[in-house]
C-alpha cells in the first residue's frame, strides 16, 4: 500500500514488517482477519512531509464469524487498515476488496506428493 504523509512533520509507522488488517461485511463489521504467527520485531517506516512509501499489508481471510465457517467466501468485502505511530493509531476508511475462488491445478502425480521425493524444479 501507498501511505502518503500530509503532515508538515515526518510520520514513523510502526509495524512488525507489515500493516495488519482486517476483512468487513457491508456495515463494517470485521468477518475476517489474518490469525498466524506474527513476528515480534518492530520495523519502522519513515514517511518524510509530504512524501509518499510503499508498506506491505497483511491480509488474512480467516473468519471471525461462526455462520461463514473457516474462511470468508468469496465476494465483494471491504477491507480496513489500521495505521501506527509513535503519536497513536487510526484506521483507514474501508477499501473495497474482492475475494475470488481459488483455481483449482492440475494434480501432481503421486511421486511428487510425497515428502520423501519432492518435484524436481
Amino acid at each position: 500500500m501507498l501511505v502518503a504523509n500530509r503532515a508538515a512533520h515526518t510520520q514513523v509507522l510502526a509495524t512488525g514488517g507489515d500493516l495488519r488488517s482486517a476483512v468487513t461485511d457491508s456495515s463494517g463489521s470485521v468477518v475476517g482477519r489474518y490469525v498466524g504467527p506474527h513476528t515480534a520485531k518492530r520495523v519502522e517506516f519513515w514517511i518524510e512531509p509530504h512524501q509518499s512509501h510503499p508498506v506491505p499489508v497483511l491480509i488474512g481471510t480467516a473468519s471471525m464469524v461462526p455462520d461463514l465457517e473457516y474462511a470468508v467466501p468469496p465476494g465483494q468485502w471491504g477491507l480496513v487498515i489500521e495505521l501506527q505511530t509513535d503519536s497513536g493509531s487510526m484506521q483507514l476508511a474501508p477499501l473495497e476488496l474482492t475475494i475470488r475462488r481459488r483455481q483449482h491445478t492440475e494434480r501432481l502425480p503421486a511421486a511428487h506428493r510425497d515428502a520423501r521425493h519432492p518435484p524436481r524444479l
